[in-house]
């Protein structure tokens, strides 16, 4: 009777286990998702600069950050400010900065903000003001 009061718990346990965080999300056909976009890193603004161009896919609903480390680049930020790209460092001192553009138009918020759409272009560019 014991042994069987226990496997009795163990299997109520086991199953509200699985079941936890299962409630409003779920898995769906819409967490599966994923969305394309492109990357271009650049830094002509140096004599030795160069375009280097990046494709990739996110899952939906990641921001500029996420489509950066699927493309394998290697970046560093500071309170949400990209400092470093592929190991090429901002330079505040003489006013160069990383810069981020989606489709040709300045970023309008924090790139940790940005929620990543299909077909976007990204470009990352390292500009002195």
């Amino acid at each position: 009777m014991k042994r069987k009061l226990i496997g009795i718990v163990l299997i109520v346990v086991a199953v509200s286990c699985l079941c936890l965080g299962q409630g409003e999300k779920g898995i769906g056909a819409g967490d599966l998702t994923e969305t394309a976009y492109t990357v271009v890193v650049d830094t002509t603004l140096r004599e030795d600069g160069s375009l280097i161009e990046y494709g990739g896919r996110v899952p939906s609903g990641s921001n500029i950050f996420d489509a950066l480390t699927a493309c394998g680049i290697l970046y560093e930020e500071e309170g949400g400010f990209v400092t470093s790209i592929n190991g090429i460092e901002q330079n505040p001192s003489e006013n160069i900065y990383w810069i981020y553009y989606v489709n040709g138009e300045l970023g309008q918020v924090g790139a940790a903000d940005y929620v990543v759409e299909e077909g976007d272009e990204i470009t990352w560019k390292l500009e002195k003001f």
